[in-house]
């Protein structure tokens, strides 16, 4: 399902604090998905359109290109239990989520068989790096969102970002953080 323009425009105000906000935007996820436990919501965000990828690290002004989140992952955490993101476009533009179709396990799998050996591999974002330097060729799936629709990501397992590059205007986009899966 796909969000109205109409439905997009109410929600161009402030959500930080927004609470009746915030369950319009809930009773919209909870119309297609099942939510389990509470939900965390992060501000809206806008990215210039033309950006082949759009994370920013804010201590090194640098863009971070694919990365997995660390939301909730502290270190030894099993990442499978982590929050899924769920990201609506409410902007007037299309947005694409970049993602490798691997969770950190099965990367560490593949590393470990091409290097003919167990290993103790790195973790989060330097592990998605090593595979995809040992694995150059592996594809990164685009999937391009429209205004109004949403993705469902384990982000903290899978290595991920989103582009502005085929926009034509800013693009805006909220997240919101939970156990949330498709009905």
């Amino acid at each position: 399902h796909q969000l109205e323009v109409h439905e997009i425009d109410t929600i161009y105000g402030t959500l930080d604090k927004d609470n009746d906000l915030q369950q319009l935007i809930l009773s919209y996820i909870k119309a297609y998905c099942f939510v389990e436990g509470e939900v965390f919501f992060h501000r809206m965000i806008s990215h210039p359109p033309g950006l082949t990828t759009v994370t920013r690290d804010p201590k090194r002004d640098v863009f971070n290109g694919l990365h997995i989140d660390s939301w909730d992952s502290p270190p030894g955490y099993n990442r499978a239990h982590s929050a899924n993101r769920t990201t609506i476009n409410v902007g007037k533009s299309d947005r694409t989520f970049l993602f490798v179709n691997l969770t950190l396990d099965d990367m560490t799998r593949e590393i470990e068989y091409a290097l003919g050996k167990p290993s103790t591999p790195p973790v989060g974002t330097d592990l998605g790096r090593q595979f995809l330097q040992i694995f150059p060729d592996y594809p990164v799936v685009g999937l391009r969102l429209r205004p109004g629709e949403a993705y469902i990501a384990p982000t903290d397992n899978i290595m991920h970002d989103a582009s502005s590059e085929e926009a034509h205007d800013t693009s805006w986009h909220l997240t919101v953080r939970g156990h949330i899966s498709i009905i």
